[in-house]
């Protein structure tokens, strides 16, 4: 059950940021409209935009990467000695 619900939220977390990506992509790539009043302000450089989204896109899917494999590696049961008890107790002198 806990893999389980570890799967759905890892599920809800992807698709959220996926989803925001693509918005921010769109954004990106969108031609910017000047208002009325904003000469002063520079234009933006499309190119420096796009490559730093895409740059933090590649981040992300590496970072998801990097947690499904750590949430679904495999790892041995942990190994645990028990020590026999003494058969007969030990009279301190």
């Amino acid at each position: 059950m806990r893999q389980l619900l570890g799967d759905a939220l890892f599920w809800v977390a992807a698709v959220s940021c996926f989803v925001a990506q693509v918005a921010i992509i769109r954004s990106t790539l969108r031609p910017h409209v000047l208002g009325p009043g904003s000469e002063r302000v520079p234009r933006p450089r499309t190119g420096v935009e796009v490559a730093w989204v895409l740059l933090t896109a590649v981040v992300l899917i590496g970072v998801f990467a990097l947690t499904w494999r750590a949430m679904h590696e495999s790892r041995p049961a942990p190994r645990v000695q028990v020590s026999a008890a003494p058969s007969s107790p030990t009279r301190l002198p």
